[in-house]
């Protein structure tokens, strides 16, 4: 049985989740934390987690590339094994279609989108085009606009003819895994197949499959397979025989942090020695801003993690788990705890950015606001449109006394959570109403 390396993906601090999963290729953004999260410019994914998914690092032929990102703090992704990425655009005909794939470059995806939208109205009938409203939306954690973005761009290339039509397929089913569609996400993975013919992607849709029918109850299992003492299935699923189970799959084929609660506790009373469900069990109840709650699970992530010999053979420290306790600890106001774990984190020596974010508001909580100052203004740059980033850089801001510039930021974070998302509504809540007290207090 193969044991997965810890995989993370894209974005928001509050949106890492880990998966089982093993032998799996993520794209991801350089440039842009979430989701994770997943800037690729081919495709996107709706959580920077570690977590199972596999999505398109190809481009169709002869690309244009707009740029390469690059990662100015060694690795904004969560991932334990994070490759920078160089994103490749397929340059089309037309100022506008332009503009909005440089915005998606820049990780601008509010901006492509406003764009590619108004581009939509006299070339409704371009599939490439639609692909890329469909990666956009995805980035901006809006799935259901990316669902009808990439079925739209498929049902223009009913054949597949073009090699954007069968991305966006692909596409379409990571997207329906992550926001409670298992059947259409399996349906979406099969119908795939009939048209794939990259053998690494051919055995990574297998094992997408496995893994949402174990999910919906109805894995057949085979020599290979490894149960718990309850009879459970516990690993050897697919072909690349994942260290997984059911409770595992409905956790994280869901946006909901508090269903992701229920299933992850089971999970981990499925199969204790696993790791992954502890840390996501944790990210769900900072979800929920239970910032106590997270702390027993994000601790035992760390342990079992340690104790994992073939994960983490040199028994380090779990970055993330150590950066998302100094956050929670930051969070109840105990300050102390919150250096020592955001100093393990860091001295983990691994790129992730979660440790490098949460240690910048640490100095700040701690009044060293001068010396991060300049170091988030370059991370919004880079990442305009991370909501966490973006508040954080606002408390700078308020702490250094620039009250004009700590409004201005705090507000690009409130637009840059979509409505209604099933987590981070809630800090757009919280946000909106900082900037309306805001305005009450100067108010003459």
């Amino acid at each position: 049985m193969t044991m997965e390396n810890d995989r993370q993906m894209r974005r928001f601090g509050f949106s890492l989740r880990i998966s089982s999963r093993s032998s799996r290729r993520l794209a991801t953004s350089v440039m842009y934390p979430v989701v994770r999260g997943l800037f690729i410019l081919l495709a996107g994914s709706a959580f920077s987690c570690e977590s199972t998914i596999a999505v398109n690092t190809e481009t169709p032929a002869d690309p244009a590339p707009v740029r390469s990102e690059t990662d100015p703090f060694q690795g904004q992704k969560a991932d334990d094994n994070a490759r920078d990425l160089k994103p490749a655009v397929h340059i089309s005909t037309g100022a506008l279609y332009d503009r909005g794939k440089q915005a998606l470059s820049r990780s601008e995806f509010g901006k492509a989108i406003e764009l590619l939208r108004e581009v939509a109205v006299t070339r409704p009938d371009d599939v490439e085009l639609h692909y890329w409203l469909g990666v956009a939306y995805w980035n901006r954690e809006q799935g259901e606009q990316a669902i009808q973005a990439y079925r739209r761009a498929i049902s223009l290339d009913p054949d597949v003819d073009s090699e954007w039509s069968l991305f966006a397929l692909e596409n379409l089913a990571e997207v329906y895994t992550r926001t409670d569609h298992a059947r259409e996400a399996r349906d979406t993975y099969r119908q795939s197949l009939l048209l794939e013919t990259r053998e690494e992607w051919i055995t990574k849709i297998h094992n997408q499959i496995a893994e949402l029918d174990l999910g919906l109850g109805e894995f057949v299992p085979n020599r290979d397979a490894v149960y718990n003492e309850r009879g459970e299935i516990i690993g050897g699923v697919g072909p690349g025989l994942m260290h997984t189970n059911r409770n595992f799959e409905i956790a994280r084929q869901t946006n909901d942090p508090v269903k992701e609660e229920k299933y992850y506790r089971l999970a981990i009373e499925t199969e204790p020695q696993m790791y992954q469900p502890y840390f996501n069990l944790g990210l769900a109840l900072v979800h929920q801003g239970r910032f106590d709650d997270a702390l027993r699970w994000l601790v035992a992530s760390d342990e079992v993690w340690k104790r994992d010999s073939i994960a983490n053979p040199r028994q380090t420290d779990k970055a993330d788990a150590q950066a998302f306790l100094a956050l929670c600890y930051v969070e109840l106001g105990d300050l102390d705890r919150a250096v020592e774990h955001s100093r393990r984190a860091l001295a983990t020596g691994e790129s992730n950015y979660w440790a490098t974010l949460y240690s910048l508001r640490l100095k700040i909580e701690r009044g060293q606001v001068d010396e991060v100052l300049s170091q988030l203004e370059q991370l919004a740059g880079a990442n305009p449109e991370h909501a966490e980033t973006l508040y954080t850089l606002s408390l700078a801001y308020e702490t250094s006394g620039r009250l004009v510039d700590a409004k201005r930021m705090l507000r690009r974070a409130v637009d840059a959570i979509p409505e209604n998302h099933p987590w981070m509504d809630r800090l757009r809540r919280e946000w909106h109403q900082l900037l309306l007290d805001a305005d009450v207090s100067q108010t003459p």
